[in-house]
């Protein structure tokens, strides 16, 4: 992590976390990006990525 210590990386899937443990030597935080799962209320809507919210806590425990 190259003596990066204030940083929080946010996570938008489960494979991400697999790529942070390989880089980053010591214990760290982790933010993790809820996807939106909301009806679109514009004609031009773009989603945001991330992890279900049903999958949230199970991903969490684990």
């Amino acid at each position: 992590n190259n003596g990066h210590k204030n940083c929080i990386p946010i996570i938008d899937n489960y494979e991400e976390i697999d790529l942070l443990s390989n880089e980053i030597n010591s214990t760290y935080n982790i933010g993790i990006r809820i996807a939106s799962e909301e009806e679109p209320k514009f004609e031009f809507y773009t989603s945001r990525l991330g992890i279900g919210y049903k999958s949230i806590v199970p991903f969490y425990n684990k």
